[in-house]
């Protein structure tokens, strides 16, 4: 095995100032690394509630992610069983957490179904 000699003689030795001034043509870390401002929007979203032991399929599928077969399990539910709370729609098939937490304010057990789009 040969023995590597000494490292070139025009090779830059010189110790590195890593408290050195910044690059100015570099952005500063401030402007990079922030996240971008999210932007607010004006949607306001279906405004009311769905009473969940009376709405028809229609009125169901007026709730954000609830589509024609989420709506008819929901009735197929409540015809076993009367929802006595909105918490209860997590029995339901196809309503996981994240689903819920989005619907629950439009979500009552009693009352009309005031929801429009």
């Amino acid at each position: 095995m040969a023995f590597a000699g000494p490292a070139e003689e025009t090779a830059d030795h010189a110790p590195t100032d890593l408290a050195a001034e910044p690059d100015e043509s570099a952005p500063a870390a401030s402007e990079t690394d922030a996240p971008p401002k999210a932007e607010k929007k004006n949607n306001a979203g279906p405004t009311g509630v769905v009473n969940l032991n009376t709405a028809s399929i229609d009125q169901l599928m007026a709730l954000p992610g609830v589509g024609p077969s989420l709506a008819a399990r929901i009735v197929e539910f409540r015809q076993k069983r009367r929802f006595e709370e909105p918490k209860h729609l997590l029995r339901v098939r196809g309503i996981g957490k994240a689903t819920f937490a989005k619907l629950a304010p439009m979500l009552a057990v009693s009352g009309p179904t005031t929801l429009a789009k």
